[in-house]
């Protein structure tokens, strides 16, 4: 099956804490990061399923990918 890869919406990211915190040492330090550090967060599905999700800056014209994860 395909993954699908979109941009999350703020309703969504609670959702995605529990994978993005694979990446992450504590939730404080997650939550403050998406508060304050992070201009995107996509999610990935696949057949409808959360199997990962990545968080984006964006610093002067350049993608910076601070992260990708992946849940069986």
């Amino acid at each position: 099956m395909a993954i699908a890869i979109r941009q999350a919406r703020d309703d969504e990211l609670e959702a995605l804490i529990p994978i993005l915190l694979l990446a992450e040492q504590s939730e404080r330090a997650l939550r403050w990061g998406l508060a304050n550090l992070v201009d995107a967060v996509y999610r990935m599905d696949e057949s409808e399923h959360l199997v990962g999700a990545a968080t984006m800056k964006w610093r002067s014209e350049r993608l910076r990918n601070y992260g990708t994860w992946y849940s069986p």
